[in-house]
């Protein structure tokens, strides 16, 4: 039991020196001018490219794009969406005043009239 208790107790300070030796995550630029971000994994230094930051509000959708499986019905006060699902469909109503961002989406996109014919 001692025996366990001393392998336990040497793997956490093993890792705890281990982890002292990693240098935090360095954001450097490359030759092409794009922002990198280098940080130190168990197997090595790992380089990724980071996306440049746009202004509060510009990188995230003006509008929210339904789900393309979602369907919804006008049905008066009420909407019923429907979802087609691997094991079948899913079914649910909601009253207007409460839809979200992608149940309104895909109100607007299912109620539109088809234009051209």
């Amino acid at each position: 039991m001692r025996a366990l208790a001393l392998l336990g107790t040497a793997l956490a300070l093993a890792g705890l020196c281990a982890a002292a030796g990693q240098r935090p995550a360095q954001k450097t630029d490359s030759k092409d001018g794009k922002a990198q971000a280098e940080r130190m994994t168990p197997f090595g230094p790992v380089k990724s490219e980071q996306k440049q930051e746009q202004g509060k509000g510009e990188g995230l959708r003006s509008k929210a794009e339904a789900p393309p499986n979602l369907r919804a019905y006008d049905e008066g006060e009420q909407v019923r969406f429907e979802s087609r699902l691997p094991f079948g469909i899913s079914q649910y109503r909601k009253k207007k005043s409460e839809l979200n961002e992608a149940e309104r989406a895909a109100l607007e996109r299912d109620t539109r009239k088809p234009s051209g014919k």
